[in-house]
């Protein structure tokens, strides 16, 4: 539905308002285990209670390279940008 709404600076507002509220998203990055995430906890404790947490642990080489091959396709480009990968360690 598209509403008509007189462009008034209060509507203008209220609309952006919304717009913010239903689409603002914050990557927040720490280390966990660490003196000060656990700090951070104590201090903000809706990191927790009212956040999305994702955790992830280290990839190895390979797996970040297929991943980088579906999602942009073929990296000859990058052959000659990029230093050669480090071989995975086992």
């Amino acid at each position: 539905h598209e509403y008509k709404i007189e462009p008034t600076r209060e509507n203008i507002f209220s609309v952006f308002r919304k717009a913010i509220h239903d689409d603002f998203h914050v990557v927040f990055s720490m280390r966990p285990g660490t003196a000060e995430f656990r700090r951070r906890l104590r201090v903000f404790p809706s990191l927790l209670a009212s956040c999305g947490t994702d955790w992830f642990d280290p990839w190895p080489d390979t797996a970040l390279l297929t991943c980088a091959e579906r999602y942009f396709g073929d990296l000859s480009w990058a052959s000659e940008a990029l230093p050669a990968l480090p071989e995975s360690k086992p």
